[in-house]
């Protein structure tokens, strides 16, 4: 999972997040294994979601 994460944001699809989004991303405090359930539908959200969903499903 925390593996998988950063890859969805470095790769091609990572021009439809928004640059805070990755920062936030970033942060430590975002980083703590117990939040990844909480923060994964955040980022979501937060990001474009056609892109995320063509991710996730495929």
């Amino acid at each position: 999972m925390m593996v998988r994460l950063p890859r969805f944001f470095t790769e091609k699809d990572s021009g439809s997040l928004s640059s805070t989004s990755v920062q936030e991303y970033n942060s430590p405090k975002e980083m703590r294994p117990t939040n990844d359930a909480l923060f994964l539908p955040r980022v979501t959200h937060r990001a474009t979601l056609l892109p995320m969903f063509r991710i996730t499903v495929s």
